[in-house]
């Protein structure tokens, strides 16, 4: 639960800082909140899986969820329409940014 606030608190300056000692120090703590969060999953994985294939399983589960979840980038990409940020900067469906400053 710590890491969750942890990650929570980071998202303003890991978003929008406007600095970059603000935007090093958001992402560290954001960083440091997801390690927390899902750094523990493989070895949940481990003590579910079965005796037999306890070597094999918990890296074939963790795999096999990228797997399934890697449309999603494609997904977001194809739906995205040109997004104003802060700062003056502009992002585009095919991926580029631009400054208009």
């Amino acid at each position: 639960m710590l890491a969750l606030v942890v990650a929570l608190a980071s998202i303003p300056a890991w978003a929008f800082g406007t600095s970059l000692t603000i935007l090093v120090i958001g992402s560290y703590l954001m960083q440091t909140g997801v390690q927390g969060a899902f750094g523990v999953i493989p070895a949940h994985l481990n003590e579910l899986s079965p005796d037999a294939v306890r070597s094999l399983f918990p890296g074939f589960v963790y795999q096999l969820g990228v797997l399934v979840a890697s449309p999603a980038t494609v997904v977001e990409i194809h739906s995205a329409r040109p997004l104003r940020l802060p700062m003056g900067v502009e992002w585009h469906v095919e991926g580029s940014v631009n400054s208009s400053s």
